[in-house]
This record gives C-alpha cells, structure tokens and sequence, in this order.
C-alpha cells in the first residue's frame, strides 16, 4: 500500500490555507494545517509530517523563527522547508536561507510551481533521509562487538566491519573478497553442509573453527546468517554476523569430555546390574518369593531407565564432537514410523493414552540412520508422556511430504509450554519447572538431543504450544534424493 505524503501548511489567511489545500489534495498529498507558529510544533507532535510549507509573515513568531527553531530541534531537524514569501528583496531570502529554510515560493501562489518544488523537494529529501540512515547504520555496523560481513547474491563481500576483518583474517583493502574461498582455505566449517548452495537460501548457524598453529591461537567463531529478500522474493544480499566463541567452545569440549567419560565407566557396571537382574528375574539363581520378585523387577526397571540415559549422553557427545554418523541406506519412515510408535506407546504400559497415527504418504526416505530417527520419536514420545497433566494422554503423529522435505507433527494434551521459554527448551540440561524439584524425571537432555540430530541432517525444529491445551512439534528434515 503505497503512503501519501503528508504536508503541514502554516498560514494566518485561512483563504491561503483553502487555496493550498485545493491544490495540494489532488496531487496525491494528505495535508495538515496551522494559523500560527505556535501550533506547527503541536501539530508535529500528534503528526509527522514530510514537509512544511510555511508562510513567513505571520504575527507572535513570524517564519524565519520557526525554521530556526525546527531545525535546532534533534525530531524535526530534518524536515524540509519552503517558505512562502511576498518578500521579494535579496536580503530576505538570505536571511531564510540563515535560518535553514530548502526553497522559496514567491506570493501570489502559482499552483505549477507550488507542486513543482514540492515533488523535487520531497525526492530529494528522501535520498538526504537514505544517506542520514545509512550514516547511523555504518556508525553501529563499525561500532558492534560482532563482525559484520555483507554479501550479494553471488556471495561477493560488499561490505565488512573492522571486527569481520580482525576474526576472518582477511586484507582489509579487497574491495571485493570470495569469502568462500578463503574460509574453507582458513576454517573447517562446522554444523552445516553444502554452505555454497544454502546461504542464499536459508537463515543458517554454524562454527568456523581455526586449528591452533605455531603462528596463532585456536579460535571458533559462531556466525548466524539471513538472507535479504527485495519486494520481489528475490535474494538482494546475505547479512553474516560473527562472534568470538572460543572460550566457550572450549568450555564445552570439556563438558563433553566430562560427559563421555562418566558414560563410558558406567556402560559396564550397568550392563553387569541389568544381566544379573535378568538372571534373577528368569529364575537361573533360583525361584524367588513374591517379595524378592517384586523388588528385582524395580531394580531391572530402573536399571533400564539408566542404560537409556547412558545411552542418550553418548549419542549426544558424539553428534557434537564428530557429528551424526552416515547413514548406510535410505530409511523408509513411511513403513517405519507406525510400527516404531506402537511398540515406543506399549513400554509406557502404566498411563493411559490414545494413540492416532494420521495418514502416511508412502515412498518417503531418509538419508538419516534408524537409530538417530527412533531416538527422535522416543524423546518426543517420552517428553508427552513425562510431562502429561492429565488423565489420559492424547498423542496426534503425521507424516507429510510436502516437496523435497519430510514434515514429522507430534502434537499432545498436556499443560503447554510457556512461550518465554520456547528459545530455552532446546538447551541441554533445561527442564520447564517453576522451581527444580526433581519431580520431572530425566535431566533434560531429550529435546536438545533432538535439536542436535535434526539441524546435524539439515533440518529443523518448531514449536507450537499453548498453555492448559498441549503442545504440538513440528519436524522438518530433507527427504534422501
């Protein structure tokens, strides 16, 4: 929808005002009107204006004051001005010109030249405003504590900051750099693939990492970047930012290291647990009372519930450190998928629930191993039975092909999620508790584990929930060519 110009016309005649106005409307122009200097700045407080046509003999503040005084102002300094003068002498219009006025319109109003300096003014102070926002814009690209890399869309640097230049490593004077090029000379790129044919594409996040030389220190760098769309659709440019995060990278490796450790020394004692559990359980030991019985299968249980967690962390350590493992064939989700559900619903035997499978569109394959997709739907599953407020859970799975990408929907009719809290569930180790009772079982890895595989195969993860009514999950990831 295109703007009408607003135009603020300042007269004491109001036989002026009728007459600008007459030829003002018609033209394409909304217009504001003022009796006085007093009520031009009144009148800018309700409405902005784009420009000011302002007669200059006027009695209490006459015209030229009024200039002086909207251009000392930080809002208003900007607004074009044309004075409207019987004065014809060279020393009045010097003195408009000292007071900060753009253009003179001689009385008595012609109405080809009113609406001809009218339109020349308007564009040329609508390039002033271009070249005034681009000014603020480079003091905050120059300024910021993140790089900031401009691309075409041919990927051609356009433009960087000081700080792109200083993390890249690159020769500030190169007008134009393939960046490309030189990254995957310098950095190995880390939680993205096919970076040529995607960043003109998708909003992407991923680590550039630098190995520690003799020369230099190890550095990683978080970058984020958005393609720029024209009215048209059209890619116009691709807007990186990046951001120093070794020290937390580094920080990180060391959790994992931690993690994997820990998960490693525990596999053992609790397969020893869970075989003697078993034994016991089958009666190899001996028969037990019903007592014992009770007792053995609540360690079996737990000890399960322990080995799935062992599990889940050393999946999750390893799709962060090397990244998910290639998947030997397609995956038929589309066969795979019902079946899986069902037997994941029929080891939740102690709470209630309706399970409705939509339709599934046949022939749908995924370049992504049975394991990482079957861990993807135990911890949706998992995450709608754990966190279910009521009597009976009701659990909605479907399985779309929409193009090129596989949509996978979990929706349930638990409490909801917070929308404050929709950025968070992701991290690793949150949990959406008012106050951390431990009540919540698991430690809060499922979801972040999810978040990890999905963007590991190039797809995503959203969220649509709400409070006292469920939540519903939405999956998107490419279907194998």
């Amino acid at each position: 929808m295109n703007v009408r110009p607003r135009i603020l016309v300042v007269d004491d005649d109001p036989r002026n005002l009728k007459l600008l106005e007459i030829q003002l409307i018609p033209a394409g122009y909304d217009v504001l009107t003022a009796s006085n200097g007093e009520e031009v700045f009144a009148c800018l407080e309700s409405s902005p204006v784009n420009l000011i046509l302002l007669d200059v003999m006027m009695p209490g503040i006459d015209g030229f004051e009024v200039t002086r005084r909207l251009r000392a102002h930080s809002r208003y300094r900007l607004i074009p001005i044309i004075l409207v003068t019987a004065l014809a002498a060279r020393e009045d219009r010097l003195k408009g010109i000292e007071a900060g006025c753009d253009e003179f319109i001689t009385k008595p109003i012609d109405k080809g030249e009113v609406l001809a300096r009218v339109k020349t003014l308007l564009t040329l102070n609508y390039y002033r405003l271009q070249a005034h926002e681009k000014e603020k814009l480079d003091q905050v690209i120059e300024h910021t504590q993140d790089g900031i890399v401009i691309l075409d869309d041919q990927l051609q640097v356009t433009r960087w900051n000081a700080q792109a230049v200083r993390l890249l490593g690159v020769n500030p004077s190169q007008a134009v750099l393939e960046l490309l090029p030189h990254i995957i000379g310098q950095f190995t790129i880390r939680g993205v693939d096919k970076i040529d044919q995607r960043l003109a594409k998708d909003p992407l996040a991923f680590d550039l990492e630098r190995p520690e030389t003799e020369q230099a220190k190890k550095l990683v760098l978080a970058v984020r970047s958005n393609p720029v769309r024209d009215p048209s659709g059209s890619v116009s440019s691709i807007i990186l930012t990046l951001r120093d995060v070794t020290a937390e990278r580094c920080e990180e490796s060391l959790k994992q290291d931690f993690l994997s450790l820990v998960s490693h020394k525990l596999r053992t004692p609790v397969a020893v647990i869970k075989l003697n559990a078993s034994l016991l359980v089958d009666g190899t030991n001996g028969i037990l009372s019903q007592a014992q019985r009770k007792s053995v299968d609540g360690i079996a249980r737990h000890v399960e519930d322990l080995r799935w967690l062992i599990e889940k962390l050393l999946v999750f350590t390893a799709i962060d450190r090397v990244g998910p493992s290639p998947a030997l064939h397609p995956l038929s989700v589309s066969e795979h998928l019902p079946k899986t559900i069902r037997l994941i619903a029929q080891e939740h035997t102690g709470k209630r629930m309706q399970l409705r499978i939509g339709t599934i569109h046949s022939d749908i394959h995924l370049a992504m191993s049975q394991v990482y997709f079957d861990l993807i739907l135990r911890n949706l599953f998992d995450n709608a039975v754990k966190f279910c407020d009521k009597p009976e859970l009701e659990l909605d799975v479907s399985l779309i092909r929409l193009e090129n990408q596989l949509i996978l929907t979990m929706a349930d009719n638990g409490p909801g999620i917070p929308q404050e809290e929709h950025s968070r569930i992701f991290e690793k180790f949150y949990q959406v508790e008012k106050d951390f009772t431990g009540n919540v079982e698991g430690v809060g890895l499922g979801l972040a584990l999810i978040k990890r595989i999905v963007s590991a195969h190039g797809g995503q993860v959203h969220i649509r929930s709400e409070l006292s009514r469920g939540t519903v999950f939405m999956i998107t990831l490419p279907i194998a060519k």
